[in-house]
């Protein structure tokens, strides 16, 4: 398992969530990022099944650390479409939370006027070994109604 990752399910119960406008804030010039944590993920599975004429090809994950890699500072998550066109989450959904609860990396955001709420996850397999893949789920609700789930295929990258 990648070592930022490991800072990063190690210090959870030591990090306060981060709340910021989207996943892309501004970080103040005060703060030193000391770390970037970046991974690149293949979608797998979407549920239901999606006609999009331009499907997401790949999902890039950026997750900002310092202070040793004790302090998670924010994150960008940015959809590479088979156009070859990028969609960013951060301008996409707004009222972000960016946190790391329970071990795993988690975004959430509201998407206005739809009444649209997602979730994102980047979750560790742990039980599976050190060479067990990560997976990214994204999903989406429209009210009480889970409307869409994805799931991605993640790993490492420089």
């Amino acid at each position: 398992m990648n070592k930022y990752l490991v800072a990063l399910l190690v210090s959870a119960a030591l990090v306060t969530p981060v709340n910021a406008h989207n996943l892309g804030f501004d970080i103040p010039p005060w703060v030193q990022v000391e770390n970037v944590a970046a991974f690149e993920c293949h979608p797998f599975s979407i549920n239901p099944p999606q006609r999009d004429r331009d499907p997401v090809v790949s999902t890039r994950i950026e997750i900002y650390f310092g202070n040793g890699g004790a302090v998670l500072f924010g994150a960008n998550v940015t959809h590479q479409l088979a156009s070859g066109y990028r969609v960013s989450r951060a301008e996409q959904y707004f009222n972000t939370t960016v946190s790391p609860p329970g071990g795993q990396f988690t975004w959430s955001g509201w998407h206005y006027p739809d009444n649209l709420y997602m979730v994102g996850r980047l979750i560790s397999n742990s039980r599976l070994g050190e060479a067990a893949p990560l997976i990214y789920t994204e999903t989406l609700w429209k009210g009480n109604r889970q409307v869409m789930q994805s799931q991605a295929i993640c790993q490492e990258v420089d």
